[in-house]
């Protein structure tokens, strides 16, 4: 059940705030005269509050209207009357009053509103060229060398309409009557003051007509829905006159801003700190250097919270005033924190003990006041940001007729009060990608330029990190931590764990690191952390699939294994299923056939399913590295090597199962059906039909190949922000295609061409086989033989390729995003093509004999290899500029393969034996043409 104060009352006393000249609803408002006492006590007690509480100490706390910034705070006795005064010129605000048995102000509604009323009045107004600057109102026409185009500033001292929003219009007064040159709307009345900075005078000289070498302007000021507010002398032309002479400055145009202080109490958060307590910047060193604040400059805004308060103690010796040598080092430290608070209002409270005449303690007690205000006076701080208040004996710590001197001593007291800011940022997220698995990274962190002259106490020459529950200090300015990624050691094991965390965008995968750097200046609660650094995994999942395709395609074109076909303990368990499930030998051969032909269409399929971790990492910006730990999941985890074979299975058997159904369903007659079509097609293309029957034997259909591969990731952009990537190609080639391949034997044509048509006789046939035979050799089937073989090839080919940052959400990247891409992606290609091959092999053996032992030997192999594409494409993407249709020729450029083997050995002892290949067995590649592409024209479907 909660105790303490449940509502607090508004108390009408005679020539104070009383219910004749105030208005007043019970439990919700109060509105009194300007400068008149309002006086409160507690209405009623919560029922769990006990009579002790009831008759202690309680604090009466007066709050900004919206209940988040103490204003005032006094302690005082349960049984005394709270009283407040609202002067002229804050009149018109409300303020919110309550009280509390903790000095903390109360979440539920238990106090009054409170306003002051007094008619509404233009005390003062002045023009000058700074805020708070010399005054350059004047009455003799006097310029003081202001130009049109400068910046003036426009001040005015108001009472009753604090908190208000008014309307001020400037005025040029002319021969023939007064012309109103500008309109500010939404300027607001704080702490009873205006403060306009107005920036384009230069606007103001186009409107006037037959201008003078001096022009003179003035301000009227309405109250918003309401009349023009006069002065003293009843005039409702304020700040007579601005002279402006007729000359030009050129200045930036902005707007006319209000640069009115906050409300009384609540210092301003925009002055920039002072203190000497401080560091310049913070800078963040892994594989790049990141300065991650820079003089108070960070990407990272100060947090908007309720102004701290602070409240300390002065004591005094008996019947002095005087500030003793222990109070000063109470003092100094203060000096520099409402230096860098300019706006805090300092309330000073004297206090004498209960020993001499009342008179005498109170005016004592405002000299104590006084005092310490002077102290911090002659420490350059301003007058006007002080309240001084003499309370004499009326607020004694310690009552009673047997005092201690020490009870005595804290009597003789002067509390010093004073809201404040501090640059309370929220921590700088710093994003990095680090290893795991038993591996760290180092991450140096360096705090430049720091300073500790005028700190307070609170703050150590030292950084400190805390991992977890782990805690390090570094006694200097650099500390050296290793970071790593939240994943363990089951990595390879649990994988599909990690994955599923991975994509989830709900779950953290990243691990957490604060670093805490603190001083005065910024960062001053050491118990906030600055840096709070996220490690997510470096990790690339890796996937591919192929079918049918031969060529590599791999990502980035890093070569990986991957599984061809069933994998054999995948095929033995299907084996013995079909064995132990068959009612007889026919139905296990049947079966045994059917899981032969799945085997077959099984080979066309490569499946991988990879990962590279704890790679050397890249650069920030820099292109994607794929050097580090592979793990091939097929390969090192069984139940994915068996569920990778179970797709494959599966696959072949619902194109079976399909086929069947179809049958099936249609009774046969689906096959008959689609013959009749083919039929009804062909007569519809006779004319291609004739060309198709024309052509040799050698021209062959060729069916789809495709090849699929994409990886996710994270990386570091440009920026320093961490991205999740993913990248994904699909490429059909063909889709369809016809094939010319030809293939013939050189030397078998050179003896034919040469040698036949001269052999005459029955036998001559036979003698042309013993000379080809005998030119190609006979040990074995080391046969000398020159081959070669020519294909052309002509078909439609598909490719799609995306990338796509899960950060951005966005499909094309460029450098104006800040991301590490310079060309868009997403973009899909058709195209139709013609590849040339062509392949020549030379094959040369030559054994010696003597006694019917080799003498020497010879061997040699000559392959030679080159290829080209020539294709017109269409593709279909996105770029910076908008969505695009664009045609271009594509040429793959001419490449070859040479691959020269010769080996000569005498007796049992190699002479030589030489090879071009390289350590591999792979034959050495040249490009004899580079390639190309032009473009035929590219068309813009929508610009963005």
């Amino acid at each position: 059940m909660p105790k303490g104060i449940k509502k607090i009352k508004f108390v009408s006393i005679a020539n104070e705030a009383n219910s004749s000249n105030s208005k007043f609803s019970p439990d919700r408002w109060a509105c009194v005269p300007a400068n008149k006492k309002a006086h409160f006590h507690i209405k009623e007690w919560h029922n769990e509050t006990t009579d002790a509480q009831k008759k202690g100490k309680i604090y009466w706390i007066v709050l900004d209207k919206d209940r988040k910034n103490i204003v005032d705070r006094l302690e005082c006795m349960t049984d005394k009357l709270f009283s407040y005064k609202i002067p002229k010129n804050l009149c018109g605000y409300p303020y919110y009053i309550e009280a509390s048995m903790t000095g903390k102000p109360d979440s539920s509604f238990t106090g009054l509103f409170l306003s002051g009323y007094c008619d509404p009045l233009i005390v003062s107004s002045a023009w000058s060229r700074t805020r708070g600057g010399k005054t350059i109102k004047n009455k003799d026409s006097q310029n003081f060398g202001l130009a049109y185009g400068e910046v003036v500033h426009f001040h005015a001292r108001t009472e009753g309409i604090n908190g208000e929003i008014v309307v001020i219009e400037v005025h040029n007064e002319m021969w023939n009557g007064d012309y109103k040159m500008r309109t500010i709307y939404n300027v607001e009345v704080k702490d009873g003051q205006i403060n306009l900075e107005i920036p384009n005078t230069s606007q103001w000289k186009a409107h006037i007509k037959q201008i003078q070498d001096n022009e003179e302007f003035y301000v009227k000021i309405k109250r918003k829905n309401g009349p023009y507010l006069k002065d003293k002398e009843g005039s409702d032309r304020h700040g007579q006159y601005l002279n402006i002479k007729n000359q030009l400055k050129a200045v930036n145009k902005t707007k006319p801003s209000n640069q009115t202080p906050l409300i009384i109490g609540q210092p301003n958060t925009n002055i920039a700190r002072v203190g000497s307590c401080t560091f310049k910047q913070i800078k963040i060193n892994e594989i790049d250097e990141f300065p991650v604040f820079v003089d108070g400059k960070t990407k990272v805004k100060p947090i908007s919270t309720t102004p701290l308060e602070e409240k300390h103690f002065i004591f005094f010796d008996f019947g002095k005033t005087g500030v003793r040598g222990d109070a000063q080092s109470v003092l100094n430290p203060l000096i520099s924190l409402l230096r860098a608070n300019q706006h805090s209002r300092i309330i000073i409270d004297g206090h004498a003990d209960e020993r001499g005449p009342g008179n005498y303690n109170l005016k004592l007690s405002q000299d104590r006041a006084e005092a310490i205000m002077n102290f911090f006076k002659s420490n350059g701080l301003e007058s006007s940001k002080f309240e001084c208040h003499g309370h004499g004996e009326s607020q004694l710590k310690h009552k009673g007729t047997n005092l201690t001197e020490a009870q005595h001593q804290e009597n003789r007291r002067a509390s010093i009060r004073f809201n404040y800011y501090e640059n309370t940022f929220s921590p700088i997220v710093f994003e990095t990608i680090a290893p795991f698995a038993g591996k760290t990274k180092k991450l140096t962190v360096s705090a430049v330029g720091k300073e500790r002259k005028g700190c307070r106490g609170r703050h150590k020459d030292e950084i400190k990190v805390l991992d977890g529950t782990i805690s390090k200090t570094e006694p200097k300015n650099t500390i050296t931590y290793p970071v790593n990624a939240n994943i363990g050691d089951d990595f390879i094991k649990n994988y599909i764990l990690y994955f599923g965390k991975y994509i989830n965008y709900f779950s953290s995968m990243h691990k957490s690191y604060y670093f805490y750097i603190n001083s005065c200046t910024y960062y001053p609660q050491d118990n906030k952390p600055t840096i709070h650094v996220k490690t997510y995994p470096d990790i690339v999942w890796l996937a591919h699939g192929k079918y049918d395709y031969e060529e590599d395609y791999f990502f980035h074109n890093h070569s990986l294994s991957l599984q061809k076909g069933l994998a054999p303990e995948f095929e033995s368990l299907i084996d013995s299923i079909y064995k132990w499930t068959s009612l007889s030998m026919v139905d296990y051969m049947a079966k045994r056939v059917l899981l032969d032909y799945i085997k077959a269409e099984a080979q066309k399929i490569e499946i991988g399913l990879h990962a590279i971790h704890n790679r050397t990492q890249e650069k920030k910006g820099t292109a994607l590295s794929l050097t580090g730990t592979t793990v091939d999941f097929i390969a090192q985890t069984k139940y994915t090597k068996y569920a990778t074979s179970a797709a494959m299975y599966g696959f072949v058997c619902l194109q079976i199962v399909i086929e069947i159904l179809i049958l099936l369903l249609t009774r046969g007659r689906s096959g008959i059906s689609k013959l009749k079509k083919i039929k009804k097609l062909a007569k519809g293309l006779k004319k291609l039909k004739k060309v198709m029957d024309s052509l040799p034997e050698d021209v062959e259909i060729l069916g789809p190949s495709m090849a699929y591969r994409s990886g996710l990731y994270y990386y570091k952009q440009a920026d320093g922000r961490i991205a999740l990537v993913w990248e994904a190609d699909l490429k059909i080639e063909p889709v369809v295609a016809v094939e010319y391949k030809k293939e013939f034997d050189l030397l078998d044509y050179i003896t034919d061409k040469t040698v036949k048509d001269k052999i005459t006789g029955k036998q001559k046939q036979k003698d042309f086989e013993d000379i080809r035979d005998k030119a190609k050799g006979t040990y074995e089937d080391k046969l000398n033989n020159i081959a070669a073989s020519i294909s052309i090839v002509g078909g439609i080919s598909i490719e799609q390729n995306i990338k796509y940052n899960f950060l951005t959400k966005s499909y094309a990247f460029s450098k104006q995003a800040g991301n590490f891409y310079d060309e868009a992606r997403g973009v899909v290609a058709y195209g139709q093509y013609v590849k040339l091959a062509a392949e020549v092999k030379l094959k040369m053996a030559y054994e010696d004999f003597i006694f019917g032992l080799i003498y020497h030997k010879f061997e040699g192999n000559l392959e030679f290899k080159g290829s080209a594409l020539i294709g017109l494409y269409q593709s279909y993407g996105k770029d910076t500029e908008g969505f695009y249709i664009e045609n271009y020729i594509s040429f793959s450029g001419l490449k070859v393969t040479l691959s020269a083997k010769a080996k000569l050995m005498i007796i049992k002892y190699t002479i030589f034996d030489v090879s071009t290949e390289d350590e591999k067995g792979k034959p050495k590649e040249y490009e004899l043409l580079a390639p190309d592409r032009v473009r035929l024209f590219k068309i813009y479907l929508l610009k963005i």
